[in-house]
């Protein structure tokens, strides 16, 4: 049985879920110049102090190795609806206080 989703709607309920951020992408595998770039800034130890980001390398680089737990085996098509092959969906919540967002413009949501 296919599911139908429309992106657009994902998104605005992760919004209104009070997620800062959301975004759907295939799970392919990265590119060898972007593992490449990511194995040099984890050697170089710029996950600032985020260690478990170093954990699982080649899952990190081919997300469709182990999918999580949750997943949709589907694809965005021309209308915003999702079909066809297995994607991701991540969400973000930034936890700085929205004070300390206009304080300081270097940060950004």
């Amino acid at each position: 049985m296919e599911t139908k989703i429309n992106s657009k709607a994902l998104k605005a309920e992760a919004l209104r879920l009070g997620f800062s951020a959301c975004g759907i992408a295939p799970a392919e595998p990265i590119d060898q110049a972007h593992q490449n770039a990511l194995k040099m800034w984890l050697d170089a130890d710029r996950q600032a102090g985020m260690t478990y980001m170093a954990n699982h390398f080649d899952k990190r680089c081919d997300p469709a190795i182990t999918p999580p737990p949750v997943y949709l085996t589907r694809n965005i098509n021309s209308r915003g609806t999702l079909t066809g092959r297995t994607i991701t969906i991540s969400c973000v919540k930034n936890w700085l206080p929205c004070s300390a967002l206009y304080k300081n413009q270097t940060y950004r949501s």
